[in-house]
């Protein structure tokens, strides 16, 4: 590099200096990939990247606004010459700066020609990119196969798993994620706090919530009662004659597990011909719950020529009426699985825009109220809504929606004096600002623009506080620079906009409260949005921020609702102070510290009062952050195994070997009967020898004791030699009624040995010695070569397996040691694995590691602790001894989704568990399918058999 060659002017951060530290091991596969939230650097890092790497680069960006911020900080950071840097691909330079949209008109003219300069390809933003798009950088990297700098401050984790593979694969694995704790830690950050806000649903809608709940129950208890359905689906051509109907089974595997669901619930047993058609050794009949019922007659009411008889319209009729008068159909779907009412205008009810609204004034107001002046609030929502613009003063046109414009107007009708004349609209095509900042308004644009007169304002209506801004021709460009200032300055505190215009690239630190009025649930927005409110402000060290989160709370509806399953998607990837007291920070919903299996009106306003309460005491958020941040050192990604007791009680290998314990058990106790028969025969047997060969040493009394032993003896060998002539079902069958005897009373052949052994012991100490020695000499050999050994080992299996946090080790461990044989680590190694427990959580990490081993460590655990879905490989048990359960599978995590890697897996969890598991690889005909049978026991265990993936501070 030369002497006079850009290098950055500053001091770099911590978390900048160990992602620079550890480049080289980044870049080994060509691909480095560095997830850094806003107010990281994320910007002069990649340039300091691109800068060592020393080679033509080009660096694609999501706008305009980003492709300026690049080349400035190249400039004003790294003392750049202006020469080094071009905004066009058909004149590159050292950095040449574009956004995705122009590399894509430029691939629609010229393909890849003229692109051979690419030595490294940076993509800024990288979740931005869209189907268009990768093709032309499929394109480009296959083509010139340039190095990859990957960044982004929000990776997509939550879309599908099509898409999360793509971008994975293009991107690489993500070597390294700057986290937000580290950046409040080292004051880049503020402390700040999500707060969520139970609305409650108006009484109108719970009761159809209600009726769509009782309909449910309804449905379910008619499916459960025995009725002519049972007798008609023993019938059915894919149950009857499986082997004709292949293809089709095949084609709706779900249909076939649903009629065996069914005919389950209506007390049935299948046909012998259908068992084991798609589950291997066993027919997987899983309980009748909605998910089931939902895809039974989805079919059987509308595709199935089978049931489209007078017999199967009959049998049917009572189940379709249910339906029918619930509302349950939409477009010719059955959305019978919805805990809350489908379609049309019942579902933009159900999202209670009014209640939402209610909320929003509330927080408002609250803000406002805790702190006045200096009160800088954002609301962000879906659409503007702007047919919703008032006309007069008197307009009171109802508002059912939730848009921008629906917002304002709502705050603006309240004429609260906490916030009155605060409030402005903010859009990419609609601005209102109050009357009282115009003037400044006009001042900046005539500083900017001294030529041109841009801004254009009338009232919103006649006589109005607020003024509509036209924003159009080249005042646009400064718009939202000028609202900002306002805002800034304290000449509005409350903002209502889009949160496609403010949710990314919009820089305003000074805000302090922020309000999520949308109903995107999606990691990448709703970090986006995030980050506008927990910047930093120069001069204000003390700054905080509340993040509220408004959100439908359906009392007596699992799990919340729909609207609190959004939120739980949001809050999966936002760490923070827990609310319950814990001085630690994690994600989740777990910091709220709501127990959402109790959901009731009462325990929900008690939860908005506590919330309400905490979110007044900002130093107080301060303080727990220093107290959480100081009893860790970085963000681990965590495995939480699922729920409590799930192993013990669900699991199907657990509970195989619990049901062993019993059965070797009556087993022992059984053989030990036999043995005590045994050896008190063999040891009479002997005495009585001992007392031929040696007569001298008993006397008279003895001769006839054992002379009445023999008698008594041969009466008892008539009652056992029978038996061992007897079949194993027999003996076993004779040996119950032994056990029944022996809970009853005592079994008379243990009489008959007593008075046999009582005899011999009369006659003298010698006799006896020689008994016992021959009698307890069996017994132990038998003790000791065969008695509980398999109760042994079933018992040792069972704990091992019921026991989650063994198991999670276990698990953890052997794949650890698989990915470091793998060399998929980069520095870490088994022994850094960390198993916490903490009252009722449990998580496993890999401690002091990087972030791109916990990552990867954890993404490979929680797919292997999970349901399958659908893996390259999967581990097969070889079923143990005794097992009548069907197939059981692991899924192979896709890191090690090959076949060495995949067998060097087998072997270690056949090791560490002492169960022999094979890979089977499901991408052939046979493998796909124990895929699809490993799927639907899959579809059958529910969230309760998810690991998930929690992040902690350690």
């Amino acid at each position: 590099m030369a002497a006079n060659s850009p290098q950055f002017q500053y001091p770099w951060r911590a978390y900048q200096a160990r992602v620079l530290e550890n480049l080289h091991l980044y870049s080994e596969d060509r691909r480095v990939h560095i997830v850094a939230p806003p107010g990281a650097g994320k910007t002069v890092l990649g340039l300091e990247i691109v800068r060592r790497m020393a080679k033509q680069s080009l660096i694609l960006s999501p706008s305009l606004t980003i492709r300026e911020q690049w080349g400035q900080r190249y400039r004003d950071d790294f003392c750049a010459d202006a020469s080094l840097i071009s905004n066009d691909l058909d004149q590159p330079a050292t950095l040449t700066i574009v956004t995705y949209q122009a590399v894509f008109e430029y691939f629609k003219r010229n393909g890849t020609s003229g692109l051979e300069w690419v030595e490294v390809l940076v993509v800024d933003e990288c979740h931005h990119l869209r189907n268009e798009w990768w093709k032309v950088l499929d394109a480009l990297t296959k083509t010139f196969q340039p190095e990859l700098v990957a960044l982004t401050a929000t990776p997509p984790y939550d879309v599908s798993g099509i898409e999360w593979r793509r971008y994975n694969n293009f991107c690489g694995e993500i070597d390294e994620e700057i986290s937000i704790p580290e950046l409040v830690n080292s004051g880049d950050l503020c402390p700040h706090q999500d707060y969520l806000y139970p609305v409650l649903p108006p009484v109108g809608e719970a009761g159809r919530i209600k009726d769509w709940q009782e309909h449910k129950a309804e449905l379910l208890a008619a499916m459960h009662e025995r009725s002519g359905l049972a007798l008609l689906l023993q019938e059915h051509p894919w149950l009857a004659n499986p082997e004709e109907h292949y293809a089709a089974i095949f084609e709706e595997p779900e249909y076939f597990t649903a009629l065996l669901s069914v005919m389950k619930a209506q007390g049935s047993e299948p046909p012998a011909s259908a068992l084991g058609v798609l589950h291997g050794e066993a027919t997987i009949a899983p309980d009748l719950d909605d998910h089931w019922v939902n895809i039974f007659l989805q079919k059987a009411l509308r595709n199935d020529e089978y049931f489209d008889t007078t017999q199967g319209k009959d049998c049917l009729r009572p189940y379709r009426r249910i339906i029918t008068a619930m509302g349950a159909w939409s477009q010719g779907k059955l959305l019978f699985e919805g805990d809350l009412p489908p379609g049309g205008k019942t579902k933009a009810e159900l999202e209670s825009p009014g209640a939402k609204l209610a909320a929003l004034v509330e927080i408002a107001r609250f803000e406002a109220e805790d702190l006045g002046a200096d009160l800088r609030m954002v609301m962000l929502t879906d659409y503007i809504d702007q047919e919703f613009l008032p006309t007069t003063e008197h307009d009171r046109t109802e508002i059912n929606r939730l848009g921008t414009i629906p917002v304002f107007e709502t705050l603006r009708r309240q004429n609260n004096e906490l916030y009155d004349e605060d409030l402005a609209v903010l859009t990419g095509s609609l601005v209102i600002i109050p009357a009282k900042a115009e003037s400044r308004l006009l001042e900046m644009a005539y500083d900017e623009l001294p030529a041109k007169r841009v801004i254009r304002t009338k009232p919103l209506f006649e006589n109005s506080k607020y003024l509509l801004v036209n924003t159009g021709g080249l005042a646009n460009k400064y718009s939202v620079g000028w609202i900002t200032q306002l805002f800034t300055e304290g000449f509005i505190r409350i903002i209502v906009g889009t949160k496609s215009l403010l949710g990314e690239g919009w820089d305003a630190p000074v805000i302090n409260s922020l309000v999520l009025a949308n109903t995107v649930g999606s990691f990448v927005l709703s970090n986006q949005m995030r980050g506008r409110a927990i910047r930093t402000v120069r001069g204000n060290p003390d700054k905080t921020a509340n993040i509220w989160h408004p959100v439908v709370v359906h009392p007596g509806v699992r799990q919340g609702g729909p609207d609190v399953d959004r939120l739980r998607r949001r809050m999966r990837a936002f760490p923070g102070p827990r609310l319950d007291g814990k001085p630690v920070i994690q994600n989740g919903m777990a910091r709220f510290g709501i127990n959402w299996d109790k959901t009731s009106q009462q325990a929900m306003e008690l939860v908005r009062d506590q919330t309400l309460r905490l979110a007044t005491k900002r130093n107080d958020l301060i303080e727990s952050w220093n107290t959480a941040l100081a009893s860790g050192a970085q963000l681990v990604e965590a495995i939480k195994p699922p729920e409590e007791q799930y192993y013990e009680k669900k699991d199907r290998l657990t509970l195989h070997y619990k049901e062993s314990i019993a059965r070797y058990f009556k087993n022992d106790y059984r053989s030990s009967l036999r043995q005590i028969r045994n050896a008190t025969t063999v040891a009479l047997a002997g005495v009585y020898l001992l007392l031929i060969l040696s007569p001298d040493k008993v006397e008279w009394f003895g001769l006839v004791a054992s002379l009445l032993a023999l008698i008594l003896g041969g009466l008892t060998l008539r009652r056992f030699i029978p038996m061992y002539q007897r079949s194993k079902k027999q003996q076993l069958a004779a040996q119950d009624e032994q056990i029944r005897e022996l809970e009853s009373g005592m079994p008379r052949y243990l009489l008959y040995f007593m008075l046999l052994i009582l005899i011999p012991v009369i006659s003298n100490i010698w006799v006896l010695s020689a008994f016992g020695f021959i009698f307890f000499g069996w017994m132990f050999a038998f003790l000791f070569l065969y008695a509980g050994k398999a109760m042994a080992a079933a018992a040792r299996s069972y704990e091992s397996l019921s026991d989650t946090g063994l198991r999670l080790k276990t698990y953890g461990r052997a794949l650890a040691e698989s990915m470091q044989a793998a060399g998929l680590f980069h520095k870490a190694t088994p022994d850094q694995l960390r198993l916490e427990e903490d009252d009722d959580e449990m998580y496993l990490y890999l401690s002091g590691a990087e972030h791109h081993d916990t990552h990867l460590f954890a993404a490979a655990l929680a797919e292997m602790m999970s349901p399958v879905d659908n893996p390259r490989y999967l581990l097969r048990l070889n079923q143990p001894e005794g097992w009548a359960e069907g197939e059981y599978y692991l899924a192979v995590p896709s890191v090690l989704g090959n076949k060495k890697r995949s067998g060097d897996l087998a072997s270690r969890i056949t090791k560490a568990m002492k169960h022999d598991f094979q890979p089977v690889y499901t991408r052939e005909p046979s493998g796909r399918l124990r895929l699809l049978t490993a799927r639907l026991q899959a579809s059958g265990m529910g969230e309760t058999a998810m690991a998930e993936r929690d992040m902690l501070w350690r």
